[in-house]
Order: structure tokens, then C-alpha cells, then sequence
């Protein structure tokens, strides 16, 4: 990342990014509406990631997945904005 506006683009698409993670993972938590299309909206025909996380892997229940994984994001973020910059000279 050799210039600022680089460095904004990046921002903005990974906080574009983790923000939508988020809140499908607060729709996956807190709605049945938002679980039953999620499940009915796998690509090609597959199951979704968080589905086959929960049921095949972890065999725990979607929101529990989802509350994991918002919990990451939240964390990666907060560490995101907060963890010390390098000076680059």
C-alpha cells in the first residue's frame, strides 16, 4: 500500500465488507425469515458456508455460528482500528 488513497480504498472495502458480514450474522441470530433464505440460497445448488459449518462440523445451530462469527468480525475490526500504525517514512 504505497499511497494514502490506496490505503482509504482498501478501508472502505474491508469495512464495506465486515459490515455486511455483520449483518447477516445479526439477521442469521435474530430472524427465522433470514435463516430460512439464507438457506435456500445456496450457490450452484451447495450449501451455504455457515450451514455446512453448523450442521456438518460443528453440529450446533446456525445462530450459534453466526454469533461466533459476528463476535470475529467484531473483534477484527475493534483490532483493525485500534492496533498501532507503522510510520512509514
Amino acid at each position: 500500500t504505497g499511497s494514502r488513497a490506496e490505503r482509504i480504498t482498501y478501508a472502505a472495502t474491508g469495512a464495506y465488507l465486515v459490515g455486511q458480514t455483520m449483518v447477516l450474522c445479526v439477521g442469521l441470530i435474530t430472524s427465522h425469515a433470514a435463516r430460512a433464505k439464507y438457506a435456500s440460497n445456496g450457490s450452484f445448488g451447495l450449501t451455504n458456508d455457515l450451514l455446512r459449518l453448523a450442521h456438518d462440523h460443528l453440529l450446533k445451530p446456525l445462530p450459534f455460528v453466526a454469533g461466533i462469527v459476528l463476535v470475529l468480525a467484531i473483534a477484527g475490526a475493534a483490532l483493525g482500528l485500534f492496533w498501532p500504525r507503522r510510520v512509514q517514512g
